[in-house]
């Protein structure tokens, strides 16, 4: 699974220009998105935008390079404490054709030198999405996710007149990944993203996937049993995450885990491509989630906060960091 290229964080928006973000930002996604009818003022977050250098996970974890493209990192599923019995393996099952539908809340709060006053605070953002297991490839299941909605949680009406140019771009867009019976998840890739406006729209299809980042978890190949845990560590270049999962227990309403991270990105120098000067980048951070899975399809359920600092300092000046807060809960959509 390759969590370390969810989404990206832009060192051209570290000093978060809105109208920037929303013309240079460019997405691994989609081919070359056009104009389209939304609203000029209406921004995801222009901080943490899609563009390039540094990707930044909903889980916490990092990487500096280019969005999509594989460095070498790799994940595997280490047991720390098999846990109590009765001791069980844990594997997903999909039903073909099964379409399953969940929806996430985000909320994200970003705060620093360089953030502009007023574009702190995010107004939280509500996705739904349907995932549908489309075939089998060997012991991989490819799975389909299509975006089935989306909306700005407490935004007054006359913002829905806005938004709906942007809903019916979305509801064009799919995307594509494999997921194996332990988990393993393959890479997101987009179709149809080509009438999504560079910025807002790039925005959500990052955020949707920040979400699938978390959809499905590494599982052990070895049965555990009640309290076990088990760890993934992946590095990629300069970045290195460590995941620890616990199994908390199996209940009617699934199966109970809690995902740990912690995250670094050792300090790179890079130019950045606004100001053109050498500036030396260093991102630390972490993530706490209780996740429910029935496994026979995503996390259905899941509540938890990803934390992200990004320190940067220009021709070795003193240092300032910018932060990240991102809560996200996810329940069964509708």
């Amino acid at each position: 699974m390759k969590r370390l290229l969810a989404i990206c964080l832009a060192v051209s928006a570290i000093s978060a220009c809105k109208d920037d973000a929303q013309s240079k930002s460019q997405t691994s996604a989609s081919a070359a998105p056009t104009q389209s009818a939304i609203p000029d003022d209406f921004v995801v977050n222009s901080f943490f935008a899609q563009s390039k250098n540094v990707a930044v996970a909903v889980d916490g974890s990092v990487a500096f390079g280019e969005p999509g493209t594989d460095t070498g990192g790799g994940e595997k599923v280490k047991i720390v404490d098999a846990g109590g019995e009765p001791k069980t393996k844990l594997a997903y099952a999909f039903v073909l054709a099964k379409a399953q539908t969940i929806a996430a809340t985000i909320t994200e709060e970003v705060s620093g030198p360089d953030i502009p006053e007023g574009q702190g605070k995010q107004p939280p953002v509500k996705v739904t999405l349907t995932t549908t297991a489309k075939k089998k490839d060997g012991p991989k299941t490819q799975i389909e996710l299509a975006i089935a909605k989306f909306e700005m949680v407490g935004a007054p009406p006359e913002l829905a007149t806005k938004l709906a140019p942007l809903q019916a771009s979305l509801a064009k867009v799919t995307a594509s990944y494999t997921v194996g019976a332990n988990g393993e998840t393959g890479d997101l890739e987009f179709a149809g993203a080509e009438s999504l406006q560079r910025g807002p729209g790039e925005q959500i299809l990052s955020m949707v996937a920040r979400v699938q980042s978390v959809l499905y978890i590494p599982l052990p190949t070895a049965p555990v049993g009640p309290g076990a845990k088990w760890k993934t560590t992946v590095s990629q270049e300069a970045a290195t995450v460590e995941s620890i999962y616990t199994f908390v227990g199996k209940t009617e309403a699934g199966y109970a885990i809690k995902l740990e991270t912690s995250s670094m990105a050792a300090p790179k120098t890079m130019q950045d491509p606004r100001s053109q000067k050498k500036i030396t980048l260093e991102v630390k951070g972490g993530a706490t989630y209780d996740l429910t899975t029935l496994l026979d399809g995503p996390t259905y359920k899941g509540t938890g906060e990803s934390k992200t600092g990004v320190i940067m300092s220009e021709n070795q000046g003193p240092k300032r960091t910018n932060n990240e807060k991102m809560s996200l809960v996810i329940e069964k959509g509708k």
